[in-house]
């Protein structure tokens, strides 16, 4: 380190008076919703299929890309911006359903989208950018100043019918 240097450290994703949802995926076994929500909201997820794996930051969840999700149900009413680690397999997969088919994150050829979502502004790693890779963990942010509500929230599963193949950790 010197003049003109910046160190910059990341951690554990932690909840904050503004979290209305944070999800580690850090849980090995259990029975119904226990993938646990870390925010007061307390939306616990129940999890179909997945396999625990090693994560970003500990273990997460590896999805199948036909069957396996989280369903958390009905999620916070108020959601401007969602943010996660992912390790896509190809550059076309399906992250987060906010609503049953209406507000939901994807990519598609390697630009994420945030369907539903209102101007929305995307990050990865850091800067603003749609664009992902397979096969490497990136931090994807989506921001908007108009809030969408999280009636239908899960994981790894847009629009009831298209599911993510590859791992995600550290949904906030």
């Amino acid at each position: 380190e010197g003049t003109g240097s910046m160190k910059l450290q990341i951690g554990n994703p932690t909840v904050e008076t503004s979290t209305v949802g944070l999800y580690h995926l850090e849980e090995t076994s259990g029975t119904g919703a226990y993938v646990q929500d870390s925010s007061a909201t307390n939306a616990d997820g129940t999890p179909t299929g997945t396999t625990v794996v090693d994560g970003f930051y500990g273990k997460t969840r590896s999805f199948n890309g036909s069957s396996d999700y989280i369903d958390i149900g009905t999620g916070p009413t108020t959601v401007k911006s969602v943010e996660f680690w992912v390790n896509p397999v190809t550059t076309t997969e399906y992250f987060v359903n906010t609503t049953g088919t209406g507000t939901y994150i994807w990519a598609n050829a390697g630009t994420v989208t945030a369907t539903g979502f209102t101007s929305p502004t995307i990050y990865v790693d850091g800067a603003v950018s749609s664009t992902i890779v397979a096969g490497k963990w990136q931090y994807v942010t989506v921001t908007s100043s108009t809030a969408v509500n999280a009636s239908n929230l899960d994981i790894g599963r847009t629009a009831d019918a298209n599911y993510l193949e590859g791992k995600i950790d550290e949904v906030v």
